[in-house]
């Protein structure tokens, strides 16, 4: 891809932006222990689980997490979690990836539009990016909460749709990232230092190691 041409960039939150585990952790294990005492759940996830869900659409993580709860019990669960995740915002948890402030500050001023996709709540996205300071970096934030998507190539074609670029590039650290990106005819830029896997940046265009990275390659 010709990188001068490109009009616009479309960042996945968590795991690209945002080492969401700093905050997840132990909005999770405060979440697993109001719901023990309402007597709903019984048994607590290890970090490995809780990571394994991060990209996923709220419905996806909690049938994930609690695989034999009602819908009723997942939905007071996910009014838990949102509670929980925002005042462990508040509390001064969470970060983001180094150098991303400044890296989004230069990609702007080089006349590239930011866009944030991702699969959760509103109230979660929209929350991280003021809490973090770089929401005023983003064109616009889509997340699956606010347009009812269930699926990240869904959310992605609707950001496409309101921007009108056909010189796109999708930048996530998922599978469902590299989907979205694909199916809607995009350069994909992986993210190797957040929560993939093995494997699972296959089909991405490029792979980067480090936020960094994505200055080197837009002054191509």
């Amino acid at each position: 891809m010709n990188f001068s041409n490109m009009t616009t960039m479309i960042f996945d939150l968590d795991g690209t932006l945002f080492q969401t585990e700093k905050l997840a952790i132990p909005a999770f294990r405060r979440t697993y222990e109001r719901l023990h005492a309402k007597g709903i759940w019984n048994t607590y996830p290890t970090n490995e689980q809780i990571t394994s869900v991060f990209g996923l659409t709220t419905a996806d993580l909690w049938k994930a997490l609690l695989p034999d709860a009602n819908d009723a019990e997942r939905a007071i669960a996910d009014e838990i979690l949102l509670e929980e995740e925002l005042a462990h915002l508040e509390k001064g948890y969470g970060e983001l990836y180094p150098q991303v402030p400044e890296t989004l500050s230069y990609l702007k001023s080089r006349g590239i539009r930011l866009y944030i996709a991702s699969n959760g709540g509103e109230r979660y996205v929209k929350g991280v990016a003021q809490a973090m300071k770089i929401d005023s970096f983003f064109t616009r934030i889509y997340s699956a909460g606010e347009y009812k998507t269930a699926r990240k190539e869904e959310l992605v074609a609707k950001l496409l749709a309101y921007d009108g670029s056909s010189l796109a590039v999708m930048v996530g650290d998922r599978r469902s990232d590299v989907k979205a990106g694909k199916a809607n005819g995009l350069y994909v830029i992986g993210c190797d230092f957040g929560f993939a896997r093995e494997n699972e940046l296959e089909g991405a265009d490029e792979i980067i190691h480090d936020f960094t990275q994505l200055r080197k390659l837009v002054c191509v």
